[in-house]
Order: C-alpha cells, then structure tokens, then sequence
C-alpha cells in the first residue's frame, strides 16, 4: 500500500499504519520459511518505511525552516523598533524645533555652525580695521606697477574693488551657499 505523506503524518495514522507495520515485520520474523508473495510484500513494506522515514525528514525539516523563518522575523521585529526609536527621537527634536521660540534651544547642524563662524569672524575682521581707521591708522593695498603706460579700462575695473564690494560679494555667497545646502 503506497504512502501518503499528508495522512501518514496525523498522530492516529501514523499510529495505525506503525502498528499493522509491525505486526508484519513480527510475524515474517517468526517464519522459518517464506513464500515468494511474503518476500514481495516485505520489500513493499521496505519501502514504504523508507517513504515514511523521509516524509517524516521533509516534516522536520519543514517545522526547523519554519523555525529560522520565526527567527529572521524577530530579528525584522527588532531591526523595525531601533528603526521606530530613531523616528520617534527625530519626531521628538522636530518637536522641540516648534516650540521653541529662541535658536539656542534648536540644534544647529555643522554646516550652520559653520557658516556662523565664518561670518563672526569676518564681522569681527571688519570691525576691527573699522575702529582702526577710525582712530587713524588706515591700511592699504598697493599692486605692483606695470611696465608699461597705465590702462585708463584696468584702472576703471580696479577701481570697482572697494571694501562695500567685498561685503557684498561674501555675503551674496554666504546665501547662495546656504540656500544650496539647505535644499
């Protein structure tokens, strides 16, 4: 009787057919003589113990890929909280943000850090030949003479450079840079 590994593998089935099995095998062993029909149905019986022996195999191995699958999941459960705990804390600070009214409390990312010192410092750079020129010491910057007769265009563009300019000119890319960045 061929076997069915769905029904074999129910405990009363198995119980059954464990049984009838034995019962076979008991009584074949205590024969000292078989006939050609009992050597038949004894290897029908091998061979539906080794079916059962490996629908049985395939169970375990079913239930034990099932049970990695049930760790993979808990490892995803635990990938999936760390994953809630970062969003919730970046809610959280987002939060804080809001309501708050003053910038000390609001973190301040590196490139704002930045961004501030380099404007400090040119501030502070400013101020400092302000109060100098104020007090009468006055710096200025000569170039080089040309070997040749002065350029009247040269000297027309050279003259543009003045110190307004160059505020301008560094605070026009400070916001560029910082627009740039914030997007």
């Amino acid at each position: 009787m061929p076997i069915d590994c769905t029904s074999l593998l129910q405990g009363t089935n198995f119980s059954t057919w464990n049984a009838a099995t034995s019962a076979a095998i008991t009584t074949y062993q205590a024969k000292t003589t078989t006939t050609q029909a009992e050597d038949d149905t004894m290897l029908v019986l091998e061979k539906d113990m080794l079916d059962a022996s490996m629908c049985v195999s395939n169970a375990i191995n079913n239930i034990s890929s099932t049970s990695s699958d049930i760790a993979d999941m808990n490892e995803q459960i635990i990938n999936k909280s760390l994953e809630l705990a970062s969003a919730q804390e970046d809610i959280n600070v987002a939060k804080d943000r809001v309501e708050s009214w003053f910038p000390i409390d609001r973190p301040i990312s590196v490139f704002s850090l930045i961004l501030i010192m380099c404007i400090s410092i040119f501030m502070g750079v400013f101020l400092i030949l302000l109060v100098l020129s104020y007090i009468g010491i006055d710096l200025t910057i000569y170039m080089a003479e040309s070997s040749g007769p002065p350029n009247p265009m040269v000297e027309a563009i050279l003259s543009q450079f003045t110190v307004s300019f160059w505020i301008l000119l560094i605070a026009f890319i400070s916001v560029v840079i910082y627009f740039v960045k914030r997007n």
